[in-house]
């Protein structure tokens, strides 16, 4: 019996790709399948809908007033997905009636806005109601760092509501065309006034692209599809968001189904300990809290990575010899490339295609809309043959084996045959299937799919037939 472990052990190891293997699926039976499993248990049962009978439960938060007014779309943001409390600074008054807490909003940009809660008890609705009191909170969402000032019209928001509501939007408005004014400003006559819409900036692939540089981006493509984390760090909020931004965009129409976090709030830097694959940004005053990453053990340096987008790479450490004006050379990112499991022959073509794009003189939109043709195309040669074998879910080993087999290129086989296990992959399949959680870019790449796809038969067989990928 030892005989035959160890020999089952010995033909593991020469299997190509096994330690790849492997790691992709530890890495999605741990955190896209527990995630799966959380969202059917989390669907309500017919006995619960019957007993709720439509009524609203006293125990779920939900929104009762707003102003500007919420749309359907933005009502189902709520609650946010992501919010941080301020630990970093204790709040600067408090009453006994009201109690004041804030909080930090950040969204999947990275924008940031301070939300200055305060949670009061108001009476109950329904005269047969049981529960005499509930709590209630009111929130003031702003741009600007003002607590003392939300504070003291917390007391007369919450005497209105609860003596006369109908006055609430009158208060409302007028609070909305607030002109706020710096001390220093009071004789220059110059105000800051809040605004009454939410604009977003876009985050522009080509700009952070040319900054951040190419084989730099395409290495942390690389290890964003390899399910790895990492860390973008810098010395400007606004920088580290958009850098964040543009790695995670640059791999649609797949999303990235682990966590992603902007900018990491600097008391809670220990969240770059996570276990499982992450992409956060972190300014660069805080990497002296991660030292056990920065100085990892040897041989587990390609588990984290960590670049700073005005230095280039920090993690994992190349030789001198690979860098030229703080750009990883091609030699370099090949062999990186290969480290984690990608062939050396598709890495290339992407490095040529996104510097022809580049070279020209475009227009950030149309810029972004080559950037994301590019990398669409570039998935086509890959994987662009899905549609046949990998249609029905969960994906079976079988469909898995004729899906890699498939492929013309033996470097290709044998890298599909470890991202058919990831989750990265397998959460693109099963966004497909649901028209909510589709990417819109999904119907280009279709698109794309009947040009670049690789000749393939239904068997598993592939077709011996040159093409080119570009």
């Amino acid at each position: 019996m030892e005989e035959k472990k160890k020999s089952l052990n010995c033909s593991l190891k020469r299997l190509p790709g096994a330690t790849f293997i492997r790691r992709a699926r530890l890495v999605r039976r741990k955190t896209t399948v527990v995630y799966y499993d959380q969202l059917k248990r989390h669907d309500a049962t017919d006995c619960e809908k019957h007993l709720l009978c439509g009524s609203n439960s006293d125990w779920v938060p939900y929104i009762e007033y707003t102003y500007p007014p919420l749309d359907e779309d933005e009502m189902q943001n709520f609650p946010p997905t992501l919010f941080y409390p301020n630990f970093m600074e204790s709040t600067v008054l408090r009453k006994e009636d009201v109690d004041s807490f804030t909080v930090i909003l950040t969204n999947e940009k990275g924008t940031r806005t301070y939300a200055y809660c305060f949670k009061y008890l108001t009476r109950a609705t329904l005269s047969n109601s049981k529960i005499t009191s509930n709590y209630a909170v009111l929130v003031f969402i702003s741009y600007y760092p003002a607590e003392p000032l939300f504070h003291q019209l917390a007391s007369d928001f919450v005497y209105t509501i609860q003596g006369n509501p109908n006055r609430l939007e009158e208060i409302c408005i007028d609070l909305i065309k607030l002109r706020i004014s710096r001390p220093e400003d009071v004789f220059k006559n110059s105000k800051y006034i809040v605004n009454t819409e939410l604009k977003w900036s876009r985050c522009a692939i080509s700009t952070n692209l040319k900054k951040i540089g190419i084989k730099n981006t395409i290495f942390i493509l690389l290890n964003l599809l390899a399910e790895r984390k990492i860390i973008v760090t810098g010395s400007k909020i606004s920088e580290v968001s958009q850098a964040v931004q543009m790695f995670v965009k640059l791999l649609a129409p797949i999303d990235w189904p682990h966590t992603l976090i902007p900018v990491i709030p600097d008391s809670q830097c220990e969240l770059c300990y996570n276990p499982t694959p992450y992409i956060c940004g972190i300014m660069r005053y805080n990497l002296n809290s991660l030292k056990d990453l920065l100085c990892p053990e040897f041989g587990s340096q390609y588990e984290i990575v960590i670049i700073d987008i005005e230095r280039g790479i920090i993690l994992p450490q190349f030789s001198t010899d690979s860098y030229k004006k703080n750009q990883l050379r091609t030699s370099a990112l090949l062999l990186a490339a290969s480290d984690l499991g990608f062939p050396k022959s598709i890495v290339p073509d992407l490095v040529k295609s996104l510097s022809e794009v580049l070279r020209k003189n475009y227009d950030y939109e149309k810029a972004d809309f080559k950037i994301e043709q590019k990398i669409m195309t570039w998935y086509a040669t890959l994987f662009g043959h899905y549609p046949t074998y990998c249609s029905s879910l969960p994906l079976s080993a079988k469909n898995r084996k004729c899906f890699a087999k498939a492929h013309p290129s033996p470097e290709i086989r044998e890298f599909l045959t470890w991202f058919s296990e990831s989750g990265v992959f397998q959460n693109f399949l099963f966004c497909q299937n649901d028209p909510k959680l589709v990417h819109p870019l999904t119907t280009r790449f279709h698109k794309i799919l009947k040009e670049y796809a690789p000749p393939t038969e239904k068997t598993g067989d592939y077709l011996t037939i040159q093409y080119e990928i570009f």
